[in-house]
């Protein structure tokens, strides 16, 4: 028999080292990604209270605003008739509205539920408690309505739900297609008809949660509506 060559022998170590190479690229990869993410965990744990569920109140409204949708009326159709609305109004707070009314993209519908629509009512409103702060609530309805419905749901209606307590203010400012701020919006008219805003600015802050402590500072986004 023919003893194997110096060449031959080392062929397979040579294929070991290029796998322990790779793999360690690979778990050096894997290890970078994970540190990264647990540094943005850290940083996010590191924001203040305040700060974080502010964050997480604003992420809310702002993917129900950047889904929201507005059909251009038929001339034929009485406006007044029309289910398709974006509603806002000011009640309790000068930051901006504080009631809030659109149309969605929801869920497109299932063999299951036939009788749904990829289409919901989405409002959003205030409450004001004992203490003096707001609560935040939003209600879903999956379809829309049979014609125009400008009024707001009752907090105990169904489908309403708590959002977040222990409100300062909350507000939502919007921008016109002529560069103005308002705080008021009524698709339902002829000066708005069938147009929503460009753009929205949501603003929130929290309440004190001491007696003698101020509130939290305003934290403010924006959004581009579709």
């Amino acid at each position: 028999m023919t003893r194997p060559t110096r060449r031959t022998r080392g062929f397979p170590l040579i294929e070991m080292l290029a796998v322990v190479v790779v793999v360690l690229g690979v778990t050096g990869v894997a290890i970078a990604g994970y540190v990264d993410i647990s540094s943005q965990n850290l940083r996010a744990a590191g924001l203040p209270r305040d700060a974080r569920r502010a964050t997480a109140v604003l992420d809310r409204v702002a993917r129900d605003l950047e889904a929201a949708r507005l059909a251009v009326k038929p001339d034929e159709r009485d406006p007044l008739e029309h289910p398709w609305v974006f509603l806002a109004e000011t009640r309790r707070s000068s930051e901006g509205a504080d009631r809030l009314k659109f149309v969605t993209l929801g869920q497109p519908p299932s063999a299951s539920r036939a009788a749904a629509s990829d289409l919901c009512q989405v409002a959003w409103l205030t409450r004001q408690t004992a203490e003096g702060d707001l609560e935040l609530l939003r209600w879903s309805f999956p379809r829309l309505s049979e014609g125009l419905d400008r009024n707001f749901p009752r907090a105990d209606d169904p489908g309403v739900f708590l959002v977040a307590d222990g409100l300062e203010h909350f507000g939502v400012r919007f921008l016109d297609d002529a560069g103005e701020w308002s705080s008021r919006w009524d698709s339902s008219t002829l000066a708005q008809s069938s147009q929503p805003p460009l753009l929205a600015e949501i603003s929130v802050a929290m309440a004190a949660r001491e007696p003698g402590e101020p509130p939290s500072e305003a934290f403010v986004r924006r959004v581009i509506l579709p």
